[in-house]
């Protein structure tokens, strides 16, 4: 899911380059729906969740 959302505008090479805390995440998401990502809320909870798992702050 995370790949189809966030792949869909950008490399995943940019998503994993970096570390976020689940709010930071939160933030960066809201930031691609305002640029015209489209998702329903359920799968933009579900991404959240994973990215703040497998990708925390280093």
């Amino acid at each position: 899911m995370a790949q189809r959302l966030c792949g869909t505008c950008h490399s995943l090479v940019l998503v994993t380059a970096t570390g976020h805390t689940e709010a930071e995440w939160d933030s960066v998401v809201a930031r691609m729906e305002a640029n015209g990502m489209q998702a329903s809320a359920d799968d933009i909870d579900t991404v959240i969740s994973y990215l703040a798992k497998a990708l925390p702050p280093r």
